[in-house]
Order: C-alpha cells, then structure tokens, then sequence
C-alpha cells in the first residue's frame, strides 16, 4: 500500500518537542520573575506603616574607614571603701578600761613587693601594649597598615570617653552551600540617629533566598536595647515569610505571640553582631584568646543564651589587604538543629567590625560565608558619648 506523502507545511516530530520545551521553559521563567518581583513588592521592612517595620533612618556613607588602633577609654574611678568607725558606746568602754602593759613589738619581716592587681577597668590612662600574638599569627612584614598597629593613626593614645561609632555601612561578598554551591552578596549596616539606632542586613543569593533582618532600638548603658526586630525570607514561589519580635520593659513577645520575661543586655539576630562589637570596645580585656563572651539572645521563637569562644588571632586577606582578625566560634550545643548558627572575624584595626561571617544550619547542612569587599564606608555622624565608659 503506498503511503500518503507528507505535508510539506507539517514539522518535523524532533522540531516539535523542541518547541514545547521551549514554550515551557519560557513560562517557568516568567513565572519566575513574577514571584521574585511580586515578593519585592510585597517588602515591608522600612515603610514604616503602623504595623510594620520601623521606617529606615536616611544615612548618607561619605568616606571610607581606614584602619587605626582601638581606643583607650577613660576608666571609671574607683570606689574607696568607707573606714569603719567603732561605735561610740564601745569607744567610750574602752577608753574607760585599765591601761594594759604594753607587750614588746615583734620584728617584722621587711615586706615582699608585689605586682599590683590587674584593674577592673582595662582602659587606662596610659596606652596599653597591643596583645601578645602566637608565632603563627605574628605579622611577617610591616607594609599592611591593618598588620602593623604601630604605625596607625595615634589619636587613640588620649584617653577618651567611649563613643558610638558613626553610622557604618559593609558590603559583603557571599559563597555558599545549599543542594550546591552559590554566590551573592550581603550588606550589614549599622545606623545612628542621637539615642536611637538600627542594624540592617540584607543577604541573598539570586533565584535561591533572599533575607533581610532588622533591629530598630535605643543606646542603654548595656550596650544595644532593641525595641524591635523584623525578618523577612523570600524563596521562589513561595509567599514572604515575616516573624517580628517586640520587646518590652518587662517582656519580650516572641514571633509565636508568646510573652516571656525580658533578661537584662537581651539582643536580637541582627543587633548582636554590633553588641559584640560594643563589648569588645568597653571591655578589651575580652579581646584576646582563651575569653569566653556570652549574652541572651531573642529569636523568633524562643529565649536562649548564647555563648561565643575567642579561639585566637587570625589574618585574613581582604581585597584591600592583609587584615589581623579575632575569631569568635559559636559552643556547640547553643542552637537547635534548625537554627542558624554565626561565627564571626571581628577586625581590631577597624572598630572591632565583623569583616568575615559565617553562618551554618544543622539541619539542613546548608552554610553561607560572608567576606568584607571593600573597605567600611561610614557617615559623619556627631559622637554619642558618655563621660565614663557603659556599665557591664
């Protein structure tokens, strides 16, 4: 039987296939831009309606942070206990009683001179040695001028009442592991207006996640109060995933709707990473390895107490050079498996700022690792200080 001849207007079945997959591939990716723009959209973190995050404080970061050795703050004076004086009824006994023989005197030893005790304050009214390196760690060459604290800007060498740093703005770069390998970029800003304050960090990873954090709150006299804290995470095709937290005088409500008792110096996800930085300024002699730095700390869904190890000195090398860091790791056992965990490169030279962060999730296996792209931009703000150094 002979067969029909083919329609010369008919595609091939190959071109065909080829078509289809197209036709689905372009929708996948429509699809796709509409939910991420959607998402951006739907963003509520700074428009600062009532029952939404506070509005951002307008900063404008005019020049670069160049490295310069941490200050000395002025100590505290010290409390001189009271003499204690005999009351008067005992006075007047004794001064009453028959006269004793007087016994002879014994010789003394003369006494042994001894170093006095460290003080309660580390910042002196003289300048301080910079600390005490392992050989490992031990700068090889004086040319980076974040190695060589020596040779940095001297205007710490007075001592001073402590005071916020200005407005600060770092912009990261981010490689991570998630079902694979990723890239992106994160930015931690750190905003000051008088007593108020606001910590924003934005990191993502496009078409993967992406998540802003904010802390809005006032300056106490234990560092950061934060008065709320918002978080958002945006996936592909999937609502935005908001949690905030309110804190109160006597409670903080968690992300749940559930009160619990405020503790004293409690921080937030995005306010502790400048509370270390302000505890590393006020307390130096936290600064250096072997220290153990521990604070409350307020997540969306419950109260915990987190505790970081100084494990030592380290240098990294940044885009702009090779830079001496603290490390900071997080105890293992302080966060659940489903709770990111953060450890932290803080940077003597540069106010104490975190220049390398990492972040790693239990349960998932999932890690994201940040690292400083250039050099800390900050605004010209007016100093906030006070005239002896924060209660601890």
């Amino acid at each position: 039987m002979a067969q029909a001849p083919a329609t010369p207007d008919a595609p091939a079945p190959g071109f065909a296939r080829h078509q289809r997959l197209l036709a689905v591939l372009v929708v996948l990716v429509v699809l796709a831009h509409a939910a991420v723009g959607w998402q951006v959209a739907e963003s509520r973190i700074g428009e600062g309606d009532a029952d939404t995050a506070p509005k951002a404080l307008e900063v404008s970061f005019v020049k670069e942070l160049m490295p310069q050795a941490p200050p000395v703050l002025v100590a505290a004076a010290p409390v001189v206990p009271a003499p204690v004086v005999a009351p008067v009824a005992a006075a007047a006994s004794a001064a009453s009683a028959p006269q004793a023989e007087p016994l002879p005197t014994p010789v003394q030893p003369a006494p042994v001179p001894t170093a006095p005790p460290p003080p309660v304050e580390l910042a002196q009214a003289e300048v301080e040695p910079s600390p005490v390196l392992p050989p490992e760690a031990t700068p090889s060459s004086a040319t980076s001028v974040e190695m060589n604290l020596t040779n940095a800007t001297p205007t710490a060498a007075t001592p001073q009442p402590f005071s916020w740093p200005a407005s600060t703005r770092l912009a990261y770069q981010l490689v991570g592991d998630f079902r694979g390998p990723f890239e992106g970029h994160a930015t931690v800003e750190w905003l000051r207006r008088d007593q108020r304050y606001q910590v924003r960090i934005e990191v993502g990873a496009a078409l993967i996640f992406t998540r802003r954090m904010l802390s809005d709150g006032v300056l106490g006299k234990m560092g950061l109060a934060p008065q709320r804290y918002d978080e958002e995470t945006d996936a592909p095709f999937s609502a935005t995933r908001r949690q905030t937290v309110r804190f109160g005088a006597d409670q903080i409500e968690l992300a749940n709707g559930m009160p619990i008792a405020t503790v004293p110096g409690v921080q937030d996800p995005a306010s502790q990473l400048v509370q270390i930085t302000w505890r590393m300024l006020t307390q130096p002699e936290l600064a250096q390895p072997g220290q153990v730095l521990a604070l409350p700390l307020a997540l969306p869904r419950r109260l915990g107490q987190w505790t970081y190890d100084v494990t030592g000195f380290q240098t990294i090398n940044l885009p702009f050079g090779a830079t001496q860091t603290l490390h900071l790791a997080p105890r293992l056992g302080d966060g659940r498996g489903d709770e990111i965990t953060m450890e932290v490169w803080l940077a003597p030279s540069l106010q104490y700022l975190p220049v390398r962060i990492r972040f790693a999730q239990a349960k998932t296996g999932a890690s994201a690792e940040l690292t400083l792209a250039s050099r800390p931009r900050q605004a010209d703000d007016a100093p906030t200080s006070t005239a002896t150094p924060p209660q601890r």
